[in-house]
């Protein structure tokens, strides 16, 4: 008997399409219960696995038990079933085991507040046998990274960021703890004849399990538009991973040709190697890492007169130098080349935020160190930095350099407030800025003076935690407790506050002032704690020569630790001695802070602070 007779005996159809139905019921019933997250999505899948692998014991048992009359399970039919019954089990079981493993990835993501749209791109490894790609691989990682900070959706750490871990040797999940990562881009760089090959990896940062791996071929010719195509192809894998939809948007600037850009990686490189230089005090390593990137950027430029990006980064370079200066004329020099850069930027570019900021950052150092002629230009020049960091951030307001220096100005003008909005936008947009630390002082600052203990105790803590070994953040903490809103001081924490400061302090003159005004906030907060003869003593005992304290820094602080000691007509006495030594300096700045809360409307005190 042929095959198709023996269909036409057996019910196998009638089993199998009654099978199909009843079974497709009961999947629309799981998917229904799952939508309504009744139960988990791997119910479903484990669902529709187990669906289809019945289906193949639909077809066993209406091929063997489809005649009429009595069967018996034959040995064949047994051990088809078993092999069946054991790839779904399997199969489904190895569905539930890998949906148990994201589960507790994802649970460690959380317990650790890492979120995956939150990503961390580390430099490139160059592959070269030479290492001659490591400014190209170094110009990708850039490119990356510029790319993914314009996609909505994704909270990408900064440069600087990836800068701080580089080199460390650190595990990926330790990286994402540090940078608090969620997802980690890890990658390498190499050349094959005349192609560019480039290997991404993503891994889960919770866990540093690698989720994906893709390698790139490109023309090393066309290396100038390599980062935004890396990127594009990185938030597609990303996309999939998170279910999420991104679009890379168009980069803000590119390079007219792949030599003209490799100039600029190599300029940056050098740069990089130059700031890193004079950190570690090797004046003559900076001082080649700058004529390097000077010469870089100069080739970059002359590729294309209309592409700003060399010119500006000269003049960041130039910006860069200042602490090489050995005179005032030099730093004079230094500053006026990098508004001469930024100027030649903006005459082709009128709205280039990096241009805008870089010649008002100049143009603010100058304000602070006074460099000009006649006393009268300094506020004309104090506006015009103000205006342009202003502008800056309004056309781009991803640029925390310039809020950070936005905050500093704000502060210093007796802008609190202002400072403080300043200074989160520049926390917000890159926690890893190389000038941190002193937006986190700001913050800590400016809410001291406006007496918001709640906030200028979570900046002070937090710089503790991120700077523990600079010593204003512990410097803080002694301050914190001459606010009414700390309660009831302890002295004695305070006075180990005091012993914990002494090694952080520099040497010289710079560590006697700071001994000095630490020792009368602890003055404070023993007068805060119902002590003012042992207040009182150690305010005394603080105090400094005019020698020793040529700026008049002290006597303010001693004044407000005696208004929180109740002792006002002192207070007063010492502003006197400190206004005639320094006419105009306790003005409008100092005059805010909540220390004069208690002296406001004395007519003494009034007058004090309008002096000059």
């Amino acid at each position: 008997m042929g095959l198709w007779d023996q269909l036409k005996q057996r019910r196998i159809t009638q089993i199998v399409v009654t099978y199909l139905v009843g079974g497709w019921v009961a999947l629309e019933v799981v998917s229904t219960v799952v939508d309504r997250d009744i139960l988990p999505g791997i119910v479903y899948r484990v669902s529709l696995t187990l669906y289809l692998f019945g289906l193949l014991v639909a077809l066993v048992v209406g091929w063997y038990h489809g005649e009429k009359g009595e069967q018996k399970a034959r040995p064949v039919e047994l051990v088809l079933l078993f092999v069946i019954l054991v790839a779904a089990a399997g199969t489904s079981g190895s569905m539930v085991r890998s949906w148990m493993a994201d589960q507790a990835g994802d649970r460690a993501g959380e317990e650790a507040g890492l979120d995956l749209l939150t990503i961390a791109v580390l430099y490139l490894d160059d592959d070269s046998d030479d290492g001659s790609l490591a400014p190209v691989a170094d110009g990708l990682t850039d490119g990356i990274i510029g790319a993914l900070s314009r996609v909505d959706e994704f909270d990408v750490i900064s440069r600087n960021g990836s800068e701080q871990v580089r080199g460390a040797g650190l595990s990926v999940d330790s990286v994402a703890r540090i940078l608090g990562a969620g997802s980690v881009i890890t990658g390498s760089l190499e050349q094959d004849d005349d192609e560019l090959v480039v290997t991404v990896r993503l891994h889960d940062g919770a866990s540093g399990i690698e989720i994906s791996r893709e390698s790139y071929e490109w023309p090393a010719d066309s290396v100038s538009t390599l980062g935004s195509e890396l990127a594009g192809g990185i938030s597609e894998k990303l996309r999939e991973v998170l279910g999420i939809e991104v679009r890379v948007r168009e980069s803000r600037s590119r390079a007219p040709t792949a030599a003209a850009w490799l100039h600029v990686a190599r300029g940056e490189r050098s740069l990089r190697s130059a700031v890193s230089a004079i950190r570690r005090g090797d004046a003559a390593e900076a001082a080649r890492g700058f004529a390097e990137a000077e010469a870089a950027f100069g080739l970059a430029q002359a590729a294309d007169v209309s592409w700003t990006e060399p010119t500006v980064l000269e003049g960041q370079a130039w910006y860069e130098r200042v602490p090489l200066a050995e005179s005032v004329d030099e730093i004079d020099a230094a500053l006026t080349r990098a508004v001469e850069r930024a100027d030649a930027a903006l005459a082709v570019e009128p709205n280039n935020a990096a241009a805008m900021e870089l010649k008002a950052t100049a143009l603010y150092r100058r304000w602070t160190m006074q460099l000009v002629a006649d006393p009268a230009d300094l506020d004309p020049l104090l506006a015009e930095a103000q205006r342009g960091l202003e502008l800056a951030v309004e056309l781009d307001g991803s640029r925390a350099g310039a809020f950070s220096t936005l905050s500093h100005l704000y502060y210093q003008v007796g802008e609190p407030f202002e400072a403080i909005t300043a200074a989160r936008n520049a926390y917000r947009n890159d926690a890893f800025l190389g000038v941190i630390d002193g937006v986190l002082w700001r913050l800590y600052s400016a809410s001291y003076d406006i007496e918001d203990y709640g906030q200028a105790t979570e900046w002070c803590l937090r710089g503790y935690d991120r700077f523990p070994e600079n010593f204003r953040f512990t410097q803080c903490r002694i301050f914190l407790l001459t606010m009414r809103a700390a309660g009831t001081p302890d002295v004695d924490g305070a006075w180990e506050l005091l012993a914990e400061l002494e090694p952080l302090l520099p040497g010289g003159a710079a560590g006697t002032l700071l001994r000095s005004l630490n020792q009368m906030a602890l003055g404070g907060v023993i007068a805060r704690a119902g002590l003012p003869d042992s207040a009182n003593a150690v305010l005394l005992r603080a105090r400094l020569t005019p020698e020793q304290d040529p700026g008049g820094d002290t006597p303010t602080v001693e004044a407000a630790m005696r208004v929180i000691m109740g002792d006002k007509d002192g207070a007063l006495d010492v502003l006197r001695r400190y206004v005639a030594a320094h006419p105009g300096h306790f003005g409008r700045t100092s005059g805010l802070q909540w220390w004069w809360n208690e002296l406001r409307g004395d007519p003494d005190f009034e007058r004090i602070r309008t002096l000059n």
